[in-house]
């Protein structure tokens, strides 16, 4: 403790349907309410209720035990920012929020301090126009999104280039700074297994000692993770040279509803001579059990959704030496030759036609285009699980390899100590008084002035010097506002529109109003620096609007 206050517009703690994002999402605020930096933690959400019933059933972790969470409404935030010196504000993602909590902290936060995200899936079309209001004068030196590899690292570079080049944008237009810090793994949920746990789970899965279990977990989806029969075709090779090998080939995750690929899969084994087992959707116990049994992890992703590998790290942390793909973030989750292989892949320099297709197609179409075009070495493939399915010794040695690689880098506790340091980095960035200046002033060219926009819609329109026309706006106390003064009425101040007042007291007003006042005047005696003038116009026309006010307008 004792780094200051957290913030963020997410909830991090999320239910729903399991996927690698929410899985990453969720073990991250574990892992950081676990190790408990900060003096307290402040939620932004949506729906404040539902995440305080979560935390309420979270007291394993210490910063929910000793009362550190607070949960707001996204109303409240407001008022938070002018008050309150937070250390950072970090997000789930960088396309739902970041660059709208950067500009807010430059309107209104005594302190300019870290906004900072973590990046996903980088694939979809949509991505491109999510990330283009980053690039603005507002980005300040300290605004970053974590890469989760040195791949995304640069994907998110070239977004930025491209981006720049295709829109022309000002040079002296700012963008996140790229901090690659990985996503983490629970090395106490995923361990090596014991010599028993072991044989229950090769028992439960029907596999003799000799047996050299080889798992494919995670998505099985063609379209969005990796297609894989070039991995059948490879152990078909290996088969062919080495017919005393006995691998049993395991391919567990997520199946669609309908979805005929598995099936795909299960008669292009028969037809090779294989042993396929499919374990569509396993639970959480079933996937430890899938892990104990196996001797090798593969995954051989093709396909431009995948951004990190989740399943690589849990595999390690079982202590299980892994094939994968050499692709995007798995280069850096798995030593070549020392926790295991990686398999060339090759793919198109250019795609021009599919890039301009790309827009026109859903995202796992144009992915599927991209990974069928993206290969797998087969024959390397094939020596690589040879050397693993005949070397009992080679396997046991990369697996260990692999568990200590994953303890040391990939931990939670280490991954958030990368995270607190990058924070405490970003924040000790010095600022000129000018370069404060600018960032403060300026405006995002989405954040429209909204007046403007809709203005006409009204007959008249109030001036923030309080004129009507260039006329003076004279206001007094009416007969309904004195009875509500008299408590004798009631009034209604709808839930949440206090934000907006920002504490200016419209019985004051009311007060101030008794006899007939402009409202210029009314401004300069409720404008000070913690009362906005927008915030007192705001309060005087509330007033009008429920009849506590009436108002006239003086000839020059």
């Amino acid at each position: 403790m004792g780094k200051g206050i957290f913030g963020t517009l997410h909830p991090f703690l999320e239910g729903g349907a399991v996927y690698g994002r929410k899985v990453a999402n969720t073990a991250f605020m574990q892992a950081l309410l676990t190790a408990d930096p900060f003096d307290t933690y402040h939620f932004f959400v949506h729906d404040p209720a539902s995440l305080r019933a979560l935390l309420e059933k979270r007291q394993d972790l210490p910063a929910v035990t000793r009362g550190a969470t607070v949960v707001m409404s996204r109303q409240e935030l407001p008022a938070a920012l002018r008050h309150t010196d937070y250390h950072c504000f970090h997000l789930s993602d960088p396309v739902s929020g970041q660059v709208a909590m950067a500009a807010l902290r430059n309107a209104l936060a005594p302190t300019l301090f870290p906004v900072t995200s973590i990046n996903h899936s980088l694939s979809y079309t949509e991505y491109a126009l999510r990330l283009l209001p980053h690039i603005w004068a507002g980005t300040g030196p300290c605004d970053a999104i974590g890469a989760t590899s040195r791949a995304a690292a640069r994907v998110l570079a070239g977004y930025f280039a491209q981006l720049r080049e295709g829109y022309a944008l000002p040079e002296t237009w700012g963008q996140p700074q790229l901090e690659i810090i990985p996503l983490g793994v629970d090395t106490e949920r995923f361990t090596p297994p014991s010599p028993a746990v072991r044989v229950r789970a090769r028992t439960a899965l029907g596999v003799a000692a000799e047996d050299v279990v080889c798992l494919l977990h995670g998505r099985i989806s063609v379209d969005d993770k990796m297609d894989a029969l070039p991995l059948l075709f490879a152990l078909h090779r290996v088969m062919q040279v080495q017919p005393e090998a006995s691998p049993v080939l395991v391919i567990s995750g997520a199946v669609r509803s309908g979805d005929a690929y598995p099936q795909t899969l299960w008669a292009a084994a028969q037809a090779l001579g294989l042993r396929l087992q499919l374990m569509p959707d396993p639970d959480e116990a079933q996937v430890q059990e899938l892990l104990a049994a196996a001797d090798i992890f593969l995954s051989l992703s093709d396909n431009i959704q995948e951004s990190f590998g989740l399943t690589v790290l849990e595999a390690g942390a079982a202590g299980l030496p892994a094939i994968v793909s050499d692709w995007d973030g798995y280069r850096d989750l798995v030593q070549d030759g020392t926790t295991g292989f990686l398999v060339p892949t090759l793919a198109p320099a250019a795609t021009p036609l599919l890039d301009v297709e790309a827009a026109c197609l859903p995202d796992n179409v144009q992915q599927l285009w991209r990974a069928q075009q993206t290969v797998v070495d087969v024959p390397a493939l094939a020596r690589q699980l040879q050397v693993l399915l005949m070397h009992i010794g080679v396997r046991k040695r990369m697996g260990q390899a692999a568990w200590q690689h994953v303890l040391a880098h990939f931990s939670w506790p280490v991954v958030i100590d990368r995270w607190i340091a990058c924070w405490e980095r970003l924040r000790q960035t010095v600022l000129t008084a000018e370069q404060e200046a600018s960032l403060r002033s300026a405006r995002h060219p989405l954040s429209l002035d909204l007046a403007r926009l809709f203005g006409w819609h009204a007959s008249a329109l109030l001036d923030s010097e309080g004129r009507v026309a260039a006329r003076p706006c004279v206001v007094r106390t009416s007969q309904r506002g004195m009875r509500v003064r008299a408590g004798q009425e009631f009034s209604v101040c709808w839930p949440g529109l206090e934000n907006v007042m920002q504490g200016t007291d419209w019985r004051q007003i009311l007060v101030l109003a008794r006899r007939p006042i402009s409202v210029t005047a009314l401004l300069e005696r409720l404008c000070s620096s913690d009362h906005s003038c927008e915030s007192a116009i705001f309060t005087v026309l509330w007033a009008l609007k429920q009849d506590l006010l009436e108002c006239a307008l003086l000839s020059d």
